[in-house]
C-alpha cells in the first residue's frame, strides 16, 4: 500500500501526520513526490507516524520492452525514487 493510500485509509491528512512527526507539511509533501530523497530514517518516522512498517527489499529489475538507451534507464532509475518507497510501507495488522 502506498503512503497516500495509508493516509486516505486512516483518515490522516499531510498536516496532520506532519505533526505527529514534529516536521512541516512541507517537508511531508516533498517526501510524497520525491522532491526530497528519502532515508531509512525518515521511512521510519513515516512508517511510525502512520503506524505501518517499513519493508525495504533488493531484486532484480523488471526491465520494460523497449528498455534500452537512454529512456529506458531513465525508467529504471525512476523505480528507486519515492514512488518505489510509498509501496514498500505496509500496515501491521
Amino acid at each position: 500500500m502506498s503512503i497516500e493510500g495509508l493516509l486516505a485509509a486512516k483518515g490522516v491528512s499531510h498536516a496532520q501526520l506532519a505533526d505527529r512527526l514534529g516536521v512541516s507539511e512541507g517537508r511531508v509533501l516533498q517526501w510524497l513526490a520525491g522532491e526530497a530523497d528519502l532515508t531509512v530514517r525518515s521511512l521510519a518516522m513515516l512508517a511510525e507516524g502512520l503506524d505501518a512498517q517499513v519493508e525495504i527489499s533488493i531484486r532484480p529489475r523488471e526491465i520494460e520492452p523497449g528498455g534500452s538507451g537512454s529512456a529506458g534507464r531513465a525508467r529504471r532509475r525512476m523505480h528507486g525514487r519515492a514512488g518505489e518507497w510509498q509501496g514498500s510501507v505496509a500496515a501491521r495488522h
